[in-house]
């Protein structure tokens, strides 16, 4: 009797949180999970990029209650998987060039191989994935043993659905984002929700086993949190939150790195409006998990402490090398520039970073046709045109909240100088292309704000235009599966 009555307390404090949370964030979120639902149930297994290794890391994990060590981290395409992941992986008929081929016979044939009991346990599976650090792959074995009594497509399956909640996460925090930008425009917070929520690329790879989905999610509750400091006060539990999205950031992915300068530079200008006390709590809570996680990772498994932040070597590579590789991936060359990009793509931005944010999936082999790409880059155009004339329009705000833009400015800033980084060692070790719209998607709320921005600077259309953009980003997400089932099923 006791016990029920201290849980009706809990369970109305947990309504009342409930009802604090916005509508639109709830949409958003519901939007976005089912969105990503979708493409998990329509994309075959592996063929979101990196899944085999991923999966596999998160098999390690939960199999043995270990982090496995970086053993076989050339990314070279070829996996050291466990019996049980290589059955999986060659019953499913992939093909980067044409139809797969499905067949009952493979299909009976890779069942009756997984119905043997086969071994789980590799730790070279992981491959290149094994220098992560944990968080998302421990988050992922908590739906691989509950799905553990069944075949590892149903596991894959159990961990894809988990993987999309991120998506739903990366959409209601954009919108609390958008929300926080333009505090006096509610209907202009869904539309930049939604374009984000049904943004294909987030839901294809959400929508499988890859690190990227919790991510995108931490970097855009940092941003809401940020947002929300520079407009009503860094107040002590705002700040807790920015140091909990940084370090659940740091502990998914070396690409959270991007995340640190900005961070530093809103917490000091939050700081010196007497906020320290808080800018200071928000930095230890960011720093102290990810230095525990670097300690534990050298002293407990074995890993190394570059290895545990994936710090990797650089070689054959120079500081032109690098300068020139960062000015081609986004600008045109240069007379007498090095060509550092002799194959595809010729042209990074346009040939990978755009139309991979129109719509390129798989293993990056199909996606839309020249012409839709240049349809959707005249509206690219329409929207950045009716953005910069609203912040044209909003210029004394643009002013009096100037600090809070160089943050958002330095972040645009880190991600690409970061992409670029990886991106040229990785093209100098390997040879193979890395360039993929995905790596800015820390950047997601801010593309965003960016329809919200361009909805409102058509004024009195502007709701017009909102409905229009919601309609255009609905259009791109369906005609994008509809290319997926094309792909794989026909």
């Amino acid at each position: 009797m006791i016990g029920a009555t201290a849980e009706r307390p809990r369970a109305e404090r947990a309504r009342r949180a409930l009802r604090r949370v916005p509508r639109g964030a709830l949409l958003c979120f519901a939007l976005a999970t089912v969105n990503a639902w979708i493409w998990a149930v329509v994309t075959p297994s592996f063929q979101v990029p990196d899944e085999p290794t991923h999966a596999a890391y998160v098999q390690y994990l939960a199999e043995t209650g270990s982090v496995p060590r970086p053993l076989a981290t050339r990314a070279n395409g070829r996996f050291h998987l466990s019996r049980e992941e290589a059955a999986a992986v060659a019953g499913v008929p992939l093909s980067y060039d044409g139809v797969p081929s499905w067949s009952k016979i493979r299909d009976a044939a890779v069942r009756r191989a997984l119905a043997s009991r086969l071994d789980r346990v590799r730790e070279a599976g992981a491959g290149p994935s094994a220098n992560y650090p944990p968080l998302y792959y421990a988050l992922e074995a908590v739906p691989y043993r509950l799905a553990s009594s069944g075949s590892f497509f149903d596991r894959l399956l159990a961990m894809r659905l988990v993987s999309a909640l991120f998506a739903g996460a990366t959409a209601a925090f954009s919108f609390m984002f958008v929300r926080e930008l333009l505090p006096g425009t509610p209907w202009a917070w869904l539309v930049g929700g939604v374009a984000v929520a049904l943004q294909p690329l987030l839901a294809f790879v959400s929508g499988g086993v890859n690190p990227d989905s919790l991510l995108w999610a931490a970097s855009a509750a940092f941003l809401w949190l940020v947002a929300r400091a520079f407009r009503r006060g860094l107040t002590m539990w705002v700040a807790v939150g920015i140091g909990v999205a940084l370090a659940v950031a740091l502990l998914t992915k070396s690409a959270a790195y991007a995340l640190v300068p900005p961070a530093a530079l809103a917490l000091a200008v939050l700081a010196r409006r007497g906020a320290a006390r808080a800018a200071a709590a928000a930095s230890a809570i960011a720093a102290a998990p990810f230095a525990v996680w670097i300690a534990t990772s050298a002293l407990v498994w074995d890993r190394g402490v570059g290895s545990a932040a994936t710090v990797a070597p650089a070689h054959r590579t120079s500081l032109g090398g690098q300068l020139a590789y960062l000015w081609e991936t986004f600008l045109p060359r240069l007379p007498g520039m090095p060509q550092e990009f002799h194959h595809y793509p010729t042209y990074p931005l346009w040939q990978d970073y755009f139309q991979g944010l129109v719509g390129r999936f798989g293993y990056a082999e199909y996606g839309f046709s020249q012409r839709v790409n240049l349809i959707a880059l005249a509206i690219a155009v329409a929207i950045l045109a009716l953005a910069v004339s609203e912040l044209a329009r909003r210029r004394p705000a643009l002013r009096r909240r100037r600090a809070e833009l160089g943050t958002y400015i330095l972040l645009v800033v880190a991600i690409l100088v970061g992409v670029a980084f990886a991106g040229y060692r990785f093209r100098t070790d390997t040879g193979v292309n890395f360039e993929q719209a995905r790596y800015l998607f820390p950047l997601l709320p801010l593309f965003g704000a960016l329809f919200a921005l361009a909805a409102r600077g058509a004024r009195r259309y502007g709701r017009v235009v909102g409905v229009v953009l919601v309609v255009i980003v609905v259009a791109q997400n369906g005609f994008s599966l509809l290319l997926t089932l094309q792909r794989y099923y026909t």
